[in-house]
């Protein structure tokens, strides 16, 4: 189930300086549908009463999903599962995969107001120029 979000990652900054804004923004609306889809097991796993190490569990799956995207490791495709267990420290990769998660959590925790396009829509640009301003990917993009 982790690896349906985890698919989002590569949006995030693009996969090795190539970016369709319009599939990134499909790729993100479909991570919240499927959030939405599942909302109980996951207030359930990451809620008020879930664990912090599932919350920890997603951090890192995302941080080093996106590390990996990033730095052009990985092929940018399918479920992330032959990706390492561990990267470098990655300030950028950190970032930005904390700042999907929080708003994941966040969104639960309200009982997923509006839909996933207009979260994909609210908090796509945000993702996007925080990669580009930390020159994880070209301005031009």
């Amino acid at each position: 189930m982790f690896d349906e979000v985890m698919a989002a990652a590569p949006v995030i900054g693009g996969h090795r300086g190539t970016l369709d804004e319009g599939l990134a923004a499909n790729a993100l609306a479909e991570v919240f549908a499927h959030v939405a889809e599942h909302a109980h097991l996951y207030r359930a796993l990451v809620g008020d009463g879930g664990s912090a190490r599932v919350i920890n569990h997603m951090h890192d799956r995302l941080a080093i999903s996106i590390h990996v995207n990033l730095s052009g490791a990985g092929d940018g495709r399918g479920t992330h599962a032959d990706d390492p267990s561990e990267i470098p420290h990655d300030p950028v990769a950190a970032f930005l995969a904390g700042a999907l998660l929080g708003n994941i959590l966040d969104w639960l925790r309200r009982g997923c107001p509006g839909t996933a396009g207009q979260m994909s829509a609210a908090i796509w640009p945000l993702l996007h120029g925080a990669a580009t301003a930390a020159g994880a990917v070209p301005a031009a993009l």
